[in-house]
């Protein structure tokens, strides 16, 4: 019983927090509530932060650049989570880029990347989704 309602405490006070934070700032929000403030470095799918539980991280990338996301349920208490900024996928280190263009480069990949690359055989069929199919003659 005492559980059930420390959950629902906790549930009351993560929307709370969340609603305060929509409206204003969430670290002054957080000091309010007494809740425990944290700033995590960048992270993406493909290397995910080591500190934040995943749905957290499901719902940081899910929230637009400057708003704040609903309150997240974990086994360690509620999260509320503001994206400071978001930065386009790819690489930018030129050794990374260097170094997928000498894989790509390399004799064993060609007939990988001339499937990608280059357009279908007149044996293929395309679906495009939303349209109607062509009748060819």
């Amino acid at each position: 019983m005492k559980r059930g309602k420390a959950e629902t405490v906790a549930a009351n006070r993560g929307k709370q927090l969340a609603d305060e934070a929509k409206t204003g700032d969430l670290p002054a929000a957080a000091r309010k509530a007494g809740a425990v403030l944290g700033e995590s470095p960048g992270f993406s799918r493909a290397k995910p932060a080591d500190k934040l539980p995943g749905d957290v991280q499901i719902a940081a990338l899910q929230t637009p650049v400057g708003e704040t996301s609903a309150p997240v349920r974990t086994p360690q208490g509620y999260y509320v989570v503001k994206v400071l900024e978001r930065r386009p996928a790819g690489p930018v280190d030129p050794a990374e880029r260097d170094k997928l263009k000498g894989e790509l480069d390399h004799p064993e990949a060609e007939p990988a990347v001339e499937r990608w690359c280059w357009p279908p055989s007149k044996d293929s069929k395309i679906d495009i989704v939303g349209q109607r199919p062509s009748r060819r003659g």
